[in-house]
């Protein structure tokens, strides 16, 4: 139940935030990601370890760089096939999965496949791909904001959530 609530306020969140800039930061595959990082939140916090800020600089790094990366390599290759649907479809999955497995700085993080996917139904749809820069806005910041904003949430929940005192007290008191 916890995490479903803080998968939701994070999507609130986002929602927010994004009428507020009039720039599109939630696309559909954001809901799986969403759901990883509230469940890994909650997990985190039961181990008093919500706002561990190394952890969650390597899980952001580990999820941008894979996909950032599966992006990028769509739109260069789609580019470079033209919109045609069955080609594309497959050469995304390849290239999100390769790309993942081939760079060492990269998590395997499956969401990156559906942004793949998204960027090709689009191509596809209206023949107009978008630039390179979808790989960085809104996938890889997208995500790197729902990390943050499932953690914070979390951590502010904390009175909500049957944490003793002292877990609390521990997880403060472990920050750098």
């Amino acid at each position: 139940l916890f995490t479903a609530l803080v998968a939701g306020l994070a999507t609130y969140a986002m929602s927010t935030l994004q009428s507020f800039l009039h720039r599109q930061l939630w696309v559909p595959p954001f809901g799986a990601v969403t759901l990883i990082f509230a469940a890994d939140a909650v997990a985190a916090a039961k181990e008093g370890k919500t706002m561990n800020f190394k952890v969650m600089r390597q899980k952001a790094l580990q999820a941008c760089i894979g996909v950032a990366g599966a992006c990028f390599l769509t739109v260069l290759l789609a580019r470079l096939l033209g919109n045609s649907p069955g080609i594309l479809r497959a050469v995304a999955m390849a290239v999100a999965a390769f790309s993942m497995m081939a760079n060492p700085s990269s998590g395997y993080f499956p969401p990156a496949g559906a942004l793949c996917a998204l960027y090709v139904e689009k191509a596809v749809a209206t023949s107009v791909s978008p630039q390179y820069g979808y790989a960085l806005f809104p996938c890889a910041t997208g995500v790197a904001l729902l990390l943050i904003l499932c953690r914070t949430i979390t951590f502010v929940a904390h009175p909500v959530w049957p944490f003793s005192s002292k877990q609390c007290e521990k997880e403060l008191m472990a920050q750098p």
